[in-house]
This record gives structure tokens, sequence and C-alpha cells, in this order.
């Protein structure tokens, strides 16, 4: 796993689920299997613990962002503002 200050401080809070859920009612987490930034897979730490739908993208996928190849979702863009 990669050392980053700026992840760990990104990732180091306390999630609080009814906030969460009452904040939202419709979420997607998109995540890899393989992120270098992440001890636990996403699903495990995020999707299964808030009840929230999981997209994962295919193996090897690594962090997502746009040095592992990733431009941007054009798709995802257009659920996320029609939402």
């Amino acid at each position: 796993m990669k050392s980053n200050k700026n992840a760990y401080s990104f990732a180091n809070f306390v999630l609080d689920k009814e906030l969460f859920h009452t904040s939202t009612n419709k979420s997607l987490l998109i995540a890899s299997t393989n992120d270098e930034y992440c001890t636990e897979t996403a699903k495990k730490a995020f999707s299964d613990i808030l009840k929230i739908n999981y997209l994962e993208l295919a193996p090897s996928s690594g962090h997502i962002n746009i040095d592992s190849g990733f431009g941007r979702w054009n798709d995802i863009l257009k659920i996320a503002l029609d939402s």
C-alpha cells in the first residue's frame, strides 16, 4: 500500500450512517479491488455498512484517477446532474 499523507487525512474520519442516510437517498460507490490507497476493499468498508449500491471496476483498475487511465466519466456526470 502506498503511503500518502493527503489520502490518510481524507480517509481519517468517523462515518455517521444516520446522517448519511438522511442526506441522500441515491448513492453509488464506484471502486476498484486493488486501490493502493485503500487498506480494505471499498465494498466492505463503505458499501456494505452504508447499504448503498456498489459498482466494482474491472480487476487491476487500481486507484481511480487520471494516472490510472481514467478520464472524464460523462455518463456518471449526467446521472449525478439529472438526479
